[in-house]
């Protein structure tokens, strides 16, 4: 897939890509890694995260919570990463649709904490 890199509407705010997908030219990190790479990174990272993830729920288990309750911790904490990794590491912008929709996350939890 090709892409170049140009701005929508020709003043220089946000590019639209036109080359390849995490080409350096679309303001995206390039890394250049073969596939296979990427795949075993990104295996030892859940490797690493399921280190963390097995005494968590026994803990948590332990303590009363609900297998939901463990599930909808796990993915608060997930998404709370994955934002901080993708404006730190990635460069990208947080808006307002993703403030939004963090809110209806958190309440979508609170419900699931929510003795009825």
């Amino acid at each position: 897939m090709t892409r170049s890199c140009r701005s929508p509407s020709g003043t220089g705010s946000q590019p639209r890509c036109r080359g390849r997908i995490g080409s350096a030219s679309c303001g995206r990190p390039s890394r250049g890694s073969p596939v296979y790479w990427v795949a075993l990174a990104s295996w030892g990272i859940a490797f690493f995260e399921d280190c963390f993830q097995v005494p968590a729920n026994r803990i948590g288990a332990a303590g009363g919570w609900t297998t939901a309750q463990l599930e909808t911790v796990q993915e608060v904490v997930t998404l709370g990463v994955f934002a901080v990794c993708s404006v730190f590491y990635l460069g990208e912008s947080l808006r307002w649709n993703h403030a939004v929709g963090s809110r209806f996350i958190a309440l979508g939890a609170a419900f699931v904490f929510k003795p009825w």
